[in-house]
């Protein structure tokens, strides 16, 4: 979950039988401003210029980008009753969550869950 974002997700559902469910897509996600971490920009803070002393939440230069991440999930639901999910999730980061150096994590995500109805 995030806040603060214009997003766009378009998802692809195939069933592929009565009681499988494969659901894959890809997230988009932009902030409506740059990103600037307070704390870290006022204390770089030289008394020149402002634009030079503000950096992102990972200390490079702000930006708006957050990613682009790729999600998948396969569900297999059993009579109406109980349902299992697999999903997985990879975040390409954009240039929001860059370091000083231009570099950032590449972010996994593996997950199962069960879900009873009643």
């Amino acid at each position: 979950a995030f806040t603060n974002a214009a997003a766009i997700f378009p998802l692809l559902d195939v069933r592929p039988g009565e009681h499988l469910l494969l659901r894959g897509g890809v997230l988009f996600a932009a902030a409506p401003a740059r990103l600037v971490d307070p704390i870290a920009s006022l204390s770089r803070r030289d008394g020149l210029r402002i634009d030079d002393d503000l950096v992102n939440f990972a200390g490079g230069k702000p930006g708006r980008y957050y990613g682009t991440e790729f999600d998948l999930r396969v569900q297999y639901r059993l009579d109406d009753l109980v349902a299992a999910d697999l999903e997985g999730a990879m975040l390409l980061p954009g240039s929001a969550l860059e370091n000083a150096n231009g570099d950032a994590v590449r972010s996994f995500l593996m997950q199962t869950r069960a879900s009873f109805f009643f």
